[in-house]
């Protein structure tokens, strides 16, 4: 296995260290882990352990999406579903933020209910998220700043 985890660690180097941003998806486990006495369900990458742990050493930041409800702007009792982006590593979840730029917890635009999901509004959402983070990411918004959230 060690000549495979090199020949693997060598390629993920280059390409991360290319010219190209690089976003790798992964679904979920659950995994059973014990604190303080107690046992918590534990979200992590589903990836095989040994890719993880090459990967994790080289990647900036790692978050979890998740659909959460949140209040909406301006309504004090009113609540809608949003999509999250989970960058604070916690007892639940595993996710960190290495370069310190990003929120611990950041509200994507969600396509709202009642318009139809063509791939020209799934696009156009797609981009002001992936502005949005970018934002974060090249320091035009500073991590302080999170109070104000996406629409």
């Amino acid at each position: 296995y060690h000549y495979s985890d090199n020949e693997f660690e060598f390629w993920m180097g280059k390409l991360l260290m290319s010219d190209y941003g690089v976003v790798i998806l992964s679904h979920l486990d659950e995994k059973q882990a014990i604190e303080n006495k107690s046992t918590v369900t534990k979200i992590i990458p589903s990836l095989a352990t040994r890719a993880r742990r090459i990967i994790e050493k080289k990647v900036a930041i790692i978050t979890w999406l998740k659909r959460e409800r949140v209040r909406k702007a301006g309504a004090a009792l009113a609540y809608e579903e949003k999509l999250v982006l989970i960058t604070k590593q916690s007892v639940e979840v595993a996710a960190g933020d290495w370069t310190g730029m990003m929120p611990d917890k950041l509200i994507l635009d969600t396509i709202p209910e009642g318009i139809q999901r063509t791939d020209a509004i799934v696009e156009e959402y797609a981009k002001r998220n992936y502005a949005l983070i970018e934002s974060y990411i090249k320091g035009n918004v500073k991590k302080e700043d999170t109070s104000s959230t996406s629409s």
